[in-house]
């Protein structure tokens, strides 16, 4: 998998089928999966009236579409705020557990300092990384959950009645 396109400074696509809420490590930087669609080929625009299916017979891999990933950049390996974006082109490596758990770990206690930033893009994929993180330190549950529900709160709490 490779990064295919820069949207913003910290926002970009990878070119694979990934779920959202990966966690996905592009050289120094942390970033996490936000959105997953598909991107019809630019050919099959301009062709009009040409049968499509004709044409992939000829071009497989121009007519087939692409499964795109969107993602924000949360931080550097160290935890801090991003310093630049990725590069077009770029190798992506998915994150397994174990990672993100040894990613999470600072002086022994649980870190997430880029809740704040993820909790203002989307506050369900915000969710997502705590319930995430609540099923990698069991023994940090009762915080994680304390955190949860504050997000909760605060989503409660800009709905107008």
């Amino acid at each position: 998998m490779k990064i295919l396109r820069i949207i913003a400074p910290r926002e970009f696509e990878i070119e694979g089928d990934l779920k959202i809420g990966d966690f996905v490590e592009c050289g120094d930087i942390i970033g996490i999966i936000s959105y997953v669609y598909q991107e019809e080929p630019e050919i099959l625009k301009y062709i009009g009236g040409l049968d499509k299916e004709e044409i992939g017979k000829f071009l497989p891999d121009i007519s087939e579409a692409k499964t795109l990933s969107r993602c924000y950049s949360l931080c550097t390996k160290e935890l801090n705020e991003p310093l630049n974006s990725p590069k077009i082109g770029e190798k992506v490596k998915i994150l397994n557990d174990d990672e993100i758990r040894k990613l999470h770990i600072r002086d022994g206690d649980v870190v997430i300092p880029y809740l704040p930033f993820l909790i203002s893009k989307n506050v369900d994929l915000a969710k997502r990384v705590v319930k995430k993180l609540i099923s990698l330190f069991p023994e940090e549950k009762d915080v994680l959950e304390i955190i949860l529900l504050e997000i909760e709160y605060n989503k409660l709490k800009r709905v107008e009645i």
